[in-house]
């Protein structure tokens, strides 16, 4: 079993600041875990885990994997910037007046919901996040 088919995330069980265990702690707890399975770690051993890390204020989430490349438009010849992560895809494209073009296109509904779009820090659509890290600070 893998955490991306655990349930969508949850509130944090405890506050960050009121945490039960620190994270250190939390590391030692999982590797003992996963010493007593002996490998042979199944759904029990994940809610271990999951247990363990929730002790710490800390939530577990799905991952996306993103990935970004490169592609080219078939009239200009102009690049354009293709953006997979699961079940969204997005363009970004020069048009031919100048301006700028983002197209975002969502596989299923549920991926429509979760989808929030902000441009300078304003939300276009979607939720409020709950949390995130600006471009800026991520690069």
């Amino acid at each position: 079993m893998c955490l991306s088919n655990q349930p969508g995330p949850r509130p944090l069980p405890v506050p960050r600041a009121q945490a039960l265990i620190s994270d250190v702690q939390a590391i030692e707890n999982i590797y003992r875990t996963l010493l007593a399975a002996y490998g042979n770690w199944g759904p029990g051993t994940l809610a271990d885990i999951s247990a363990i890390i929730a002790a710490t204020g800390r939530s577990i989430v799905a991952v996306e994997a993103i990935t970004a490349d490169m592609i080219e438009d078939a009239v200009t010849g102009w690049p354009i910037a293709h953006i997979q992560a699961n079940q969204v895809t997005g363009y970004v494209r020069q048009l031919l007046d100048g301006g700028i073009l983002v197209e975002l296109y969502t596989r299923d509904q549920r991926a429509g919901r979760q989808l929030r779009v902000t441009l300078d820090g304003h939300l276009l659509h979607g939720p409020p996040p709950t949390s995130s890290t600006p471009a800026a600070e991520a690069r």
